[in-house]
């Protein structure tokens, strides 16, 4: 490396004695990772596998860091760049649960993305700046979409089952609470009922057993 140039009319030493490469640096590049037509399978924290394709914005902040450090192109494709982006969502996917990456918290797992390629270029002193991380598909692959929507169908089923349990539950138990409730109350009253009598019978007996002492004959025959 020799010099930086700014934009506008330049010279330079002929070949082989000098040599100029054009980077752009306020150009905003775009790779993007798996997507519509391209599966790009993931093993998810909770043990599912997502499809998920994202597109990583990046630039160039230094193109002699670019140029002589990192810059690894094949066809127009940076493969570095792919492959950290992918390593970068592989690991972030690997520590998340399936809901959030495909329905909730994308945003979460972009910024993790982002941070963690940025780490990584840095530490190869790449001249690179990750702007954004973008997911666009995040969805369970084909082979187990339907096995998933059974799952889901038998979640949705143990629930309702829970919930009709519940129901029942709450319409009987106070049903047959009641039911006690009034068998004790009558048990109560019969009880009640049958000491009084025989209260009532035993002091008659008593009595009887009194005038009988005063008078066994008249007693007798009254009672005869």
């Amino acid at each position: 490396f020799a010099r930086f140039e700014d934009p506008g009319f330049k010279g330079r030493l002929p070949s082989p004695i000098e040599q100029h490469y054009i980077v752009e640096v306020n150009t905003e590049k775009r790779t993007a990772i798996g997507g519509e037509d391209q599966s790009n399978l993931m093993l998810t924290g909770d043990e599912n596998i997502v499809d998920i394709g994202f597109v990583i914005n990046w630039r160039i902040y230094d193109p002699r860091k670019y140029l002589f450090n990192v810059v690894d192109e094949e066809g127009g494709r940076n493969v570095l760049i792919e492959q950290i982006g992918e390593s970068a969502m592989r690991e972030i996917v690997g520590t998340s649960a399936f809901e959030p990456i495909t329905t909730g918290d994308r945003t979460g797992v972009e910024t993790r993305v982002r941070a963690l390629m940025q780490q990584t270029l840095n530490t190869y002193d790449s001249g690179v700046e990750i702007i954004s991380i973008a997911i666009g598909k995040a969805t369970a692959p084909d082979e187990v979409a339907e096995v998933q929507r059974q799952v889901s169908g038998a979640e949705q089923g143990k629930a309702k089952r829970e919930a009709d349990a519940i129901a029942h539950r709450n319409r009987v138990v106070p049903q047959a609470e009641g039911q006690a409730r009034a068998r004790l109350q009558q048990a109560e009253g019969y009880k009640t009922a049958r000491v009084s009598e025989a209260r009532g019978e035993a002091d008659r007996f008593d009595l009887i057993y009194a005038e009988y002492r005063a008078a066994p004959r008249v007693t007798r025959e009254r009672m005869f």
